[in-house]
């Protein structure tokens, strides 16, 4: 009966081992799975800030382009004005000194 009690105490003392290596291993699989999902959260965190910095970015070379594209449609603008202005103003002096004349003889009735 003792050979029959020291294998009982055998495989009990087997299972009893065999049950602290799986804690051990549910302890490590826990373990591995709380880093696992702290990196992920980190590389989404990571591409989330480099999608954020990629579109601003993006953002500002566009505003960049349209002020630039607006800054030169606007002096185009501005210069077609000043010749238009340049252009009427010579028409303006061209025409001044008859214009004077007429007003004059329409005054004294010439």
């Amino acid at each position: 009966m003792s050979d029959k009690k020291s294998g009982v105490e055998k495989v009990i003392n087997s299972l009893s081992d065999f049950e602290n290596e799986l804690d051990q291993i549910k302890n490590k699989s826990e373990l591995k799975k709380t880093e696992l999902i702290n990196m992920a959260e980190s590389e989404v965190e990571k591409i989330q800030n480099n999608i954020i910095k990629n579109a601003v970015e993006t953002k500002n070379k566009n505003v960049s382009e349209s002020i630039k594209k607006d800054k030169a449609n606007a002096d185009e603008i501005i210069s077609k004005g000043k010749s238009s202005t340049e252009k009427l103003q010579k028409k303006i002096d061209s025409k001044f000194d008859s214009a004077v004349k007429d007003v004059v003889k329409k005054i004294l009735g010439v």
